[in-house]
């Protein structure tokens, strides 16, 4: 009866586990927080939002919440943003669409209103890029203080001193596990699959084309290649290399703080 009984939990677990769409949990987070009455909750989890103050907080809420909005910008990230939604096949233009929609309708925002920027931000995306979609592969990107944090847990395990973290970009034979650390718990890298592209994409991209940034890491990793089977670790440096050289340029362009930050031990 008892292996019945935890069998019966941990099917109900996984299916619990397997069921969790970041969009639909984003909703459900922002509407415990934000103590958001039922009715209105349903029309969001219907995916309507009207054009009224709450609703535009809420809407500020669930980018936070997805990390696909950057608040030193007040600016949606495109890289983020762009995987909820799917365009239509015959549709060459929405991207330009998109653009020239968040272009025409932010400067109508009142500075410093960041929930109305959100907002409209958002609805530019919806009513131009395309259908607005539920997926359980959409993939939450780590904040700036979640990797700066694995940093910090990679060398603590690996037993290496913190001071490499100032010399990450050119890591030698003797650390260079902590790549392959980081890029495992930044969660776009497998040993069996390599880096992860699309992931990547969502969390450095920014405002880069898609093809064009994806094209260009195939470039780079094909430069310089490892043999996974031989050693693990060896094979996570230029994947590394990659997301450490596109890690800064995120940071800098985003400004949340000095690029230091999320190398040097001591502003951690």
């Amino acid at each position: 009866m008892l292996s019945i009984t935890i069998a019966i939990f941990l099917a109900v677990f996984v299916a619990s586990e397997v069921i969790v769409i970041p969009l639909d949990h984003a909703i459900e987070t922002c509407g415990r927080d934000l103590q958001v009455c039922e009715s209105r909750l349903a029309s969001y989890r219907a995916l309507t939002f009207p054009d009224d103050r709450d609703t535009q907080c809420f809407v500020k809420c669930v980018l936070i919440e997805l990390h696909a909005w950057s608040n030193p910008r007040g600016l949606l990230k495109h890289s983020t943003i762009q995987q909820y939604f799917i365009p239509d096949s015959a549709d060459c233009d929405y991207e330009e669409r998109t653009r020239r929609c968040l272009d025409q309708t932010l400067p109508n925002c009142i500075p410093g209103d960041s929930c109305s920027r959100a907002y409209w931000s958002f609805l530019c995306y919806k009513d131009n890029y395309g259908n607005l979609v539920r997926q359980l592969n959409q993939f939450i990107p780590p904040t700036e203080l979640d990797i700066s944090q694995h940093q910090l847990d990679c060398v603590d395990i690996l037993k290496l001193p913190r001071e490499e973290l100032l010399n990450s970009a050119s890591l030698n034979d003797s650390s260079n596990c902590y790549a392959r650390c980081l890029l495992l718990r930044s969660e776009i890298y497998t040993d069996e699959n390599g880096l992860d592209l699309d992931r990547l994409y969502v969390l450095v991209g920014y405002n880069a084309k898609k093809k064009a940034f994806l094209e260009y890491a195939k470039q780079y990793l094909a430069a310089t290649s490892y043999d996974c089977q031989t050693d693990r670790c060896r094979a996570a440096q230029v994947p590394y290399q990659l997301f450490h050289e596109q890690l800064v340029h995120m940071f800098r362009t985003d400004g949340t703080r000095d690029i230091s930050y999320v190398f040097d031990v001591n502003n951690v």
